[in-house]
C-alpha cells in the first residue's frame, strides 16, 4: 500500500505543549471492518473484524508509548450515550476523511489552498473526554479490508477477458487522524489507500 501525508494542520502539534508534561492522547477503539469478497456477495467476518481491531489498538498504543511528545491516556469507561456520540465524530472523521482523498486531493489548482492550509474540524461533542480524562487528543483510526475468494478472483479475470478492462476487487484502507477534543480541529491525517487487482496487492491514491 501507499502511504500519503495529508496537508490537515501542523504535523508537529506538540510543539506548542513543549513543556515538562506531554499532552495526552487517547487512543480511541479503531472504527475498522473485514470483509470477504466472493461471487456473489461481500459480507463482514466478525472473528476477522475483531482480530484486526485488537491488532490495530495494540500497535497504535505500542508506537504512541514510545513518542515523547505524548502521553497515552485510558479511554473512560462509556455509557450508551457517549458511545453514541463517540461513534457520530468517527463517522464524521470519515467522511471529512474519504472527501479530502476523492476530491481535495486529487481536485487541481482550485483546491491548492485548501491542501497547503487545510482546517477541518469535527465540532466541539468531544469535549466530554478531556474533561473526564484530561487529555488533550485523540487518535481516530478507521477503515476496512476486503479480502477476495478464489472464486472472486476468478470473475475479475472472467470479466477482464470479455470486457478487456480489469475490475478493482479486495484491498485494505486507512485512514488516521489526531483531533483536538477541545476545539475538534484535526491537526494531523495519513491515509494508506492499497487495492488488489485479480488477487494482487497494488496501491491507489
Amino acid at each position: 500500500s501507499q502511504h500519503l501525508s495529508g496537508p490537515l494542520g501542523d504535523a508537529s502539534i506538540a510543539k506548542e505543549n513543549s513543556g515538562p508534561v506531554a499532552p495526552g492522547i487517547l487512543i480511541l477503539p479503531p472504527e475498522f471492518l473485514v470483509y470477504q469478497q466472493s461471487v456473489g456477495a461481500t459480507e463482514a467476518v466478525p472473528e476477522w473484524t475483531s482480530a484486526a481491531q485488537t491488532n490495530i489498538a495494540n500497535a497504535a498504543h505500542a508506537v504512541l508509548t514510545q513518542d515523547s511528545r505524548f502521553a497515552v491516556v485510558d479511554l473512560p469507561s462509556l455509557d450508551d450515550a457517549d458511545r453514541a456520540a463517540l461513534r457520530e465524530h468517527v463517522e464524521l472523521f470519515k467522511v471529512v476523511a474519504m472527501n479530502f482523498e476523492g476530491v481535495v486531493k486529487p481536485g487541481g489548482k482550485p483546491w491548492q489552498s485548501v491542501r497547503d492550509s487545510a482546517d477541518f474540524r469535527l465540532g466541539e461533542g468531544l469535549r466530554f473526554l478531556k474533561a473526564r480524562t484530561g487529555a488533550d487528543y485523540a487518535l481516530v483510526l478507521s477503515g476496512a479490508e476486503i479480502r477476495q475468494t478464489g472464486g472472486s478472483i476468478f470473475m475479475q479475470l472472467a470479466i477482464a477477458g470479455v470486457l478487456g478492462a480489469y475490475v478493482p476487487g479486495g484491498g485494505t484502507f486507512m485512514y488516521c487522524g489526531i483531533v483536538d477534543l477541545e476545539s475538534g480541529r484535526i491537526t494531523w491525517y495519513i491515509s494508506s489507500l492499497g487495492a488488489s487487482v485479480f488477487g494482487m496487492g497494488g496501491s491507489a491514491n
